[in-house]
Parts: structure tokens; sequence; C-alpha cells
């Protein structure tokens, strides 16, 4: 079917891209995706665990298209999910702290190029590691 003589864009669900990171080093960033094509972004959930009970500061940098946006000092607590989003296209990034899986939003991010790098600023623990989960579509 067409509206106004314009075809429907198909873009394929892909499986989540699952990230997980266990030998990071105090302040030097490590890539958590880097994704490119025509993308819908649904979805982006962070985890981070340790031995510590106490919160982590954490600092990402989030490229979007052409667009670099750097969310520093973000204090994360231990074993729970964070979801990074776009509150206006590319003006800034906020953390919600949910503390549940996926919380899908009722519309999607569209780019070409969707790239997170993350480090942690705080001294590391014991049994450390960062996970993410992208959700997202790529146009056939």
């Amino acid at each position: 079917m067409t509206v106004s003589g314009v075809q429907p864009t198909k873009y394929k669900l892909k499986a989540p891209e699952h990230f997980t990171k266990t030998n990071f080093v105090q302040n030097t960033y490590f890539d958590v995706c880097d994704l490119d094509g025509e993308l819908e972004i649904y979805s982006v959930r962070f985890i981070r665990l340790d031995d510590d009970a106490i919160a982590k500061n954490w600092d990402f940098i989030f490229t979007i298209d052409d667009n670099t946006i750097t969310k520093t000092g973000n204090s994360i607590d231990n074993n729970t999910n964070w979801e990074p989003y776009v509150s206006e296209p590319y003006l800034g990034l906020f953390y919600e702290n949910y503390g549940v899986a996926f919380m899908h939003k009722s519309f999607a991010l569209h780019c070409a190029r969707f790239k997170i790098e993350a480090r942690q600023t705080s001294a590391l623990g014991a049994n450390q590691s960062f996970e993410a989960y992208i959700l997202y579509s790529k146009k056939e």
C-alpha cells in the first residue's frame, strides 16, 4: 500500500545487541556498540555489577550520526538497570533508573550511525562487569 505514491520503508528488527565487558581499566573508554546503516534505535539499557554495594561514576560518549554527546559523572548504582534517552533530538541524554528490563519508547531514534563508548572513573571493585542491551532495527 502506498500513501501519496510513497512506498513504506521496511525495517527488520534485530536480536538485541548484547555487550559484556569484564576486564576494563579505570579512566579508559571502551566501545559498547558501533552500529551503522539506516537504523531505528528503540532502547538502550546499561547494568553494572561488582562486589561493592556503592554507586560508581561513569562517563559516556554517544555518537549519533555526526553529533557527539558526552555525559560525565553519572553515578550508577550496582546491579540496577539504567536507560539513557534523548529528551529532544541531539540536545542531551539523561538517565532514568527504572530497575526493570527494556523500557520501550513509543518512538524510535532514526540515525545512520549509533555508537556508545563508556568508562568508569571511580576506583574499580572486585568482579566488575558492565553490560549493555541495544534494541534496534535496520532498513532491509
